[in-house]
């Protein structure tokens, strides 16, 4: 029995969300960290609309420095049945962390999508709201 793959793009975008509080303290310059992510199957971490870093199950990313105002588009790939997604931003020094709620996330209706602006986030949260009403 073939198995289909099933592709789910998931967009996070600081500017506007309560994780940007989270930053706020930081230098204007950003904070040096790492993504701490456990999912199932398979994640690519694009940030900026440039690929970070792509894994599968448990894994860290390299060391970034991620600035307020930064886009991070995460695309998962489910193989099988269970279906798992967690990310965690963890400053160098572990002073500073951001953990990523379902609130942060939206779904890219195009899964070539790499990026997005600060306008088409808001029209995907506006398109959100105005289905789950309808």
């Amino acid at each position: 029995m073939k198995h289909l793959l099933r592709h789910l793009t998931i967009l996070l975008l600081l500017l506007g969300l309560p994780t940007h509080a989270q930053l706020s303290s930081a230098k204007s310059t950003g904070v040096k960290g790492k993504f701490f992510v456990s999912v199932d199957d398979e994640a690519d971490l694009l940030i900026n609309g440039v690929e970070l870093h792509r894994a599968s199950k448990d894994f860290e990313s390299p060391e970034i420095e991620f600035k307020p105002g930064d886009r991070l588009v995460v695309k998962l790939k489910n193989i099988a049945a269970k279906r798992r997604f967690m990310i965690l931003f963890m400053s160098t020094d572990r002073k500073q962390m951001i953990s990523f709620t379902a609130n942060s996330f939206k779904i890219l209706p195009d899964l070539t999508i790499n990026d997005f602006t600060p306008v088409e986030f808001c029209r995907l949260q506006e398109a959100r709201g105005g289905a789950a009403r309808g």
